[in-house]
């Protein structure tokens, strides 16, 4: 759309503007989902952090699909609480549409479609559970009808990449299955064994390495993140602890939602410690971006408690004092986040490669000679550098 009706040129630069844009809209977004949650400070809370985020800038402006997962989990997300809320046919169709397109962004985002039916399931239990006395329903009326029509309408919208990886399976599961056994093809028993092996040695140091993701290990790709900088910087890492200790306090108090995402983050997380043949790829930003949004929601959590819990114990003056910490752990956060994003990783990125637009040079410069086309055009990669 950007290079095409609006004409912008075919660069780096313009997909970086399409990927920067669709990071502006999940901060809106995850506005409503922090607004479904716990209200207007919730909500602006989580957007500021999802806005300053360096992991965010950094899966945003690498101008690749990755921000695709995030802002699809954000949406889904948001859908599934209203859904479950309302009881609405609407906003069930709406969360069956929104959990079927997002496989058409990044494969990170592909994990949440399991944990959809997984929360709806756990939440009619936590209702039975709660309300065993009452001797309730199963199933709310109506609801298993909305159910229906969303799953049939996920199905609809989810066909063609069905009938995609139906028909060619070797390129839809090709990074998957590389991550899982290497490079190499192998087929039957050499397969099995090459897996199980991996599994054996690798599967619980890479679950380790991604856990500890947010605060302690780091993703080793320079172009990802400068080296030794865990996932979230030192004020958002702190909150997230914090955050998952409210969590564990809501969910004493039955509150089913922050709960359900906060055990939905592992299984996001699954994208990146399941490259066992790969283990210097894990943790990754890029394939744990789908844990994202949940891990922002969660740091974001305290921040509304603190204001309130002050402001309830000394009046105005506690409110003033709240804000001006809150204020003072924000302003921390953004100029951490511009130091590791404009100084740091500016500086990583040009000792590690060349601009992308001497690359672009080169071919049109190729393309210009006579008989030259788009399919003699190599690009081969080194351990420092490309050609």
């Amino acid at each position: 759309f950007l290079m095409g009706p609006l004409g912008l040129p075919v660069s780096f630069q313009t997909m970086k503007l399409g990927m920067g844009l669709v990071s502006l809209l999940n901060v809106a977004l995850i506005y409503r989902l922090g607004r479904e949650l716990g209200g207007r400070a919730l909500a602006l809370a989580a957007a500021f952090l999802l806005a300053v985020a360096p992991w965010h800038l950094l899966i945003t402006r690498i101008a690749l699909r990755i921000a695709f997962a995030p802002l699809w989990v954000t949406i889904v997300a948001w859908l599934l609480l209203r859904a479950m809320r309302s009881g609405h046919r609407n906003d069930w169709l709406a969360l069956g549409g929104a959990a079927a397109l997002g496989v058409y962004g990044y494969t990170a985002y592909r994990a949440f479609v399991l944990v959809v039916p997984a929360i709806v399931v756990a939440k009619l239990l936590h209702d039975r559970w709660v309300h065993r006395h009452e001797a309730p329903r199963w199933l709310p009326a109506g609801l298993p009808s909305h159910l229906l029509a969303a799953l049939l309408l996920a199905l609809v919208l989810a066909l063609p990449i069905l009938r995609y990886s139906r028909d060619y399976p070797e390129y839809f599961n090709h990074r998957s299955v590389t991550r899982l056994v290497g490079d190499q093809p192998l087929e039957g028993a050499a397969f099995d064994q090459a897996l199980d092996q991996n599994l054996r040695t690798q599967l619980w140091p890479n679950i380790e390495r991604a856990l500890w993701m947010f605060n302690l290990t780091s993703d080793g790709a320079w172009f990802q993140s400068p080296p030794g900088r865990p996932a979230l910087d030192t004020v958002a890492g702190a909150l997230f602890l914090l955050g998952l200790a409210l969590v564990l306090v809501r969910g004493w108090r039955r509150d089913w939602r922050y709960l359900s995402l906060a055990l939905a983050i592992p299984l996001m997380l699954a994208t990146s410690f399941m490259a066992i043949a790969f283990p210097r790829e894990n943790p990754s930003l890029s394939r744990a971006s789908g844990a994202l949004p949940l891990v922002i929601v969660i740091a974001a959590l305290p921040l509304p408690g603190l204001v309130a819990r002050w402001r309830a114990a000394l009046g105005r003056r506690g409110l003033a004092g709240a804000t001006v910490v809150v204020a003072g752990l924000l302003a921390w956060m953004v100029a951490g986040s511009w130091q590791r994003y404009f100084v740091e990783y500016r500086q990583i990125y040009d000792q590690s490669t060349h601009n992308t637009s001497e690359g672009a040079a080169a071919v049109r410069r190729f393309l210009e000679q006579d008989g030259a086309d788009i399919s003699h055009v190599y690009y081969v990669g080194w351990e420092n550098g490309w050609d």
